[in-house]
């Protein structure tokens, strides 16, 4: 039987040893890798007896409502809970807010939708917090916001109807103006597909008007559960909400 020759040897030895090496470096990786952060957003209950008991631990109510909404005469009920402690979004530390509601089943609420993203935080980018208010009235949710920044403000309004089981934006208008005295409004009618675009800005003698209007594309009822943030939907080419 032939001998293997010695530089063979060492080439199997060198191959197991790197072999050895690298198993031991990935458990060392495995045993030492950060574990994957929980959401912070956590699952609210689906019934409760009274609003408070919605709130999850370490959160905190910074608005409520109540009124109809589903056209069956009793106060249904919405909120805009808050996080109590801060947590890292887009960059920023902000407290977190998630809208719930949930509908009046006669001795017990029952929640219909949990929406961790379209209320607007506190950010460095607005020079006050953007969020204003939540008001119900003839069966309709309104959200208000108010953006203000350097040069200018934003006000937006979302306007929000339950049908077919479910919650869709039904209108929605941005109104815009600037130090300058440049003004502007987009109104949408997502209901019969209306856009109407107003603006004035001076000209030197007062204020020079525009108007236009525009059909919306088929289709654009958007279910709140789908909306992201404001200003983040572009309806068509040159106009977003």
């Amino acid at each position: 039987m032939k001998r293997a020759p010695l530089v063979v040897i060492w080439l199997i030895a060198v191959q197991i040893m790197n072999m050895q090496v690298a198993s031991g470096q990935h458990h060392q990786k495995a045993k030492h890798h950060p574990k994957i952060k929980p959401s912070i957003f956590p699952t609210l209950p689906k019934y409760a007896k009274r609003l408070e008991d919605f709130v999850p631990r370490g959160w905190k109510i910074k608005d409520t409502v109540t009124g109809d909404l589903n056209y069956d005469k009793a106060a249904d009920l919405v909120m805009v809970l808050e996080g109590r402690h801060s947590a890292t979004e887009h960059g920023e530390d902000t407290h977190p807010r998630i809208l719930m509601i949930a509908f009046n089943a006669g001795n017990h609420y029952e929640l219909k939708l949990q929406q961790n993203n379209f209320i607007l935080r506190s950010r460095e980018m607005y020079d006050a917090d953007p969020y204003k208010d939540i008001t119900i009235s003839k069966d309709l949710l309104s959200i208000h916001f108010d953006l203000l920044h350097d040069g200018g403000e934003d006000k937006l309004l979302y306007v929000i109807k339950y049908q077919s089981n479910d919650f869709y934006l039904i209108s929605a208008t941005r109104t815009s103006r600037s130090d300058g005295g440049y003004e502007r409004s987009s109104d949408f009618d997502f209901s019969t597909r209306k856009y109407i675009y107003k603006s004035s800005f001076p000209n030197g003698y007062g204020k020079r008007h525009r108007t236009r209007q525009k059909k919306l594309p088929p289709h654009v009822l958007k279910k709140l559960s789908e909306l992201y943030e404001p200003l983040t939907w572009e309806v068509f080419d040159d106009e977003v909400i």
